[in-house]
């Protein structure tokens, strides 16, 4: 019964460890994005990406029990609020270019052609809406500023999650970054009423500080049973 109990723990462990593995490069994508939001290149560095990416899973790796607070037990993300994929368009309807959308003067602004693909989306007697999705994360801000310049363009919209929810805040400092988890709750769907927050820093790869915690005091979970744990829909 110990062996079998030890195999199954085992097995749950890399689990967990591999789904959260799994996510680190989608948030450090999303992090990276509002580091560079600012910048005028409609490239987010994959360098930049990786470095992020690389300092969440030192601190998914470490001991302390406030980095395991974040990564695990309450399970922190940065919320979607920076675009990375997508825009839209409208455009008039007598506009002869969307006859052909890979060959548009919206690609004629960049000197990569292939950083997006285009779509025709909704439509009115009056005008054309474009769908603009990037095959490759994207400074879509960086996109949109200059796509709006384009002749025919009426108006430019960058899609946001504009809900309220736990989040990450990422600084640069010297030699690595500053993050601030934020774990929010109470009546979330209105607007959080509380937040409780946890800061590090992480640098030269692999150095950790844990910086302090500070908030409102942590609720209590609901436990969950072993089995809805490991269900990998859950993960």
């Amino acid at each position: 019964m110990l062996k079998t109990f030890t195999i199954f723990f085992l097995i749950f462990h890399i689990s967990v460890g591999y789904a959260q593995e799994s996510l680190f490069y989608k948030d450090a994508v999303q992090l990276a994005a509002r580091l560079v939001e600012e910048q005028p290149s409609e490239q987010i560095p994959q360098e930049l990406i990786h470095s992020i990416e690389d300092a969440l899973a030192t601190l998914s790796e470490s001991n302390s029990s406030a980095a395991n607070a974040v990564i695990y037990k309450y399970n922190i993300h940065p919320m979607a609020s920076t675009n990375t994929s997508n825009i839209r368009l409208v455009v008039d309807k007598g506009v002869t270019w969307v006859n052909d959308l890979k060959k548009t003067p919206i690609h004629e602004v960049f000197l990569d052609k292939e950083l997006f693909n285009i779509k025709e989306g909704n439509s009115t007697d009056d005008f054309i809406v474009l769908e603009l999705h990037a095959n490759s994360p994207l400074n879509m801000k960086h996109v949109a500023n200059e796509v709006s310049v384009v002749n025919d363009i009426w108006m430019v919209e960058i899609p946001v999650e504009k809900k309220d929810g736990s989040d990450i805040q990422i600084k640069k400092i010297p030699n690595g970054f500053l993050f601030t988890f934020a774990y929010k709750f109470t009546n979330c769907e209105i607007g959080c009423e509380e937040a409780h927050y946890w800061e590090f820093s992480v640098t030269n790869g692999d150095e950790i500080d844990f910086i302090g915690e500070y908030g409102a005091d942590l609720p209590t979970l609901k436990k969950k049973d072993l089995f809805t744990i490991i269900t990998p829909s859950k993960l």
